[in-house]
């Protein structure tokens, strides 16, 4: 597609990719995504975050099966699970991350003759009902096994 092609883990860079600081010289390689996601870890005093595609070796079948099957440790393991609900690919950022990322939330109130109605964002059902992230095939498992999910969502 000519897109912009992101980091990630393979036979050929894994040893260099271990190295301490070694995101740092290719944080211009990083997905929006990734680099949101670190300064959120970052944000909540946390210092490890596992993100696919720098974690699992991508570049060899056998390999990135037997480490796939295992994601159910990864979940399970986790402190929290970081989901994109309003991302559709790698580099839509993390909603509220950056500063002017998401439109303010606001709860509109409006009178109409003696009532009061409020206008309020939708549920988060509705939300992940419509949204790419609810296609994938591994959310399920995500949602089951991770103690926590952070969604973000458009609003």
């Amino acid at each position: 597609m000519g897109g912009v092609r992101h980091l990630e883990l393979t036979e050929g860079n894994k040893e260099k990719l271990s190295q301490h600081g070694a995101l740092s010289e290719e944080k211009a390689r990083l997905s929006h995504v990734v680099r949101d996601a670190i300064q959120l870890v970052r944000s909540i005093g946390e210092r490890l975050l596992w993100v696919d595609s720098l974690c699992i070796v991508q570049d060899n079948a056998q390999t990135k099966h037997t480490q796939i099957s295992n994601m159910d440790l990864i979940y399970s393991h986790a402190i929290c699970t970081i989901v994109n609900v309003a991302g559709t690919n790698a580099d839509s950022p993390l909603s509220g991350v950056q500063p002017g990322s998401r439109p303010a939330m606001v709860d509109l109130k409006v009178r109409f003759k003696d009532k009061i109605l409020i206008v309020q964002p939708p549920d988060l059902c509705h939300i992940l009902a419509g949204s790419v992230y609810e296609t994938r095939g591994w959310t399920f498992q995500e949602r089951i096994l991770s103690p926590r999910c952070i969604y973000f969502t458009p609003w």
